[in-house]
């Protein structure tokens, strides 16, 4: 594991522990200061029991995104998912999450709700399961971890 990849870790652990303690925002959804990434709460399916998703659009990158798996007909490196319990992965998506009504998380502000917490930097959107599994996304780079 690479020193920033610890730094990353060590952030996330952070944000969780602090925010163990706040109340959740009831919000589908949010964007950034910039309009550039939105995220939505989604669960999947209509069977109880599912696990939560969170779903965060970038709409505009400037990096090259990773070569589009064969099995994939739909827009390919913008869109990051991150499952409840589990881990985290490219979306091969038909559709975005795009809403420019939900709220802005201003930067320096954290966004919590069903075991997910994201923290908004002018650096970028970091988001995270309670397993610690996530990623780093902005304009210039996205991570997963």
């Amino acid at each position: 594991m690479s020193l920033l990849s610890q730094k990353n870790m060590l952030a996330i652990a952070f944000l969780l522990a602090l925010g163990a303690g706040l109340q959740a925002q009831e919000l589908s959804g949010f964007q950034a200061p910039s309009g550039n990434i939105h995220c939505m709460l989604e669960v999947l399916g209509d069977v109880p029991g599912e696990p939560a998703v969170l779903r965060c659009d970038v709409l505009q990158i400037s990096n090259q995104p990773p070569r589009r798996p064969a099995d994939c007909d739909g827009e390919w490196g913008r869109a990051f998912h991150v499952i409840a319990g589990a881990g985290s992965g490219l979306s091969c998506v038909g559709d975005t999450v795009r809403n420019d009504d939900w709220p802005v998380l201003r930067y320096g502000e954290m966004w919590q709700q069903a075991g997910f917490t994201c923290r908004s930097e002018q650096t970028g959107i970091t988001c995270a399961n309670g397993n610690l599994r996530g990623f780093v996304l902005s304009r210039a780079k996205q991570t997963l971890f």
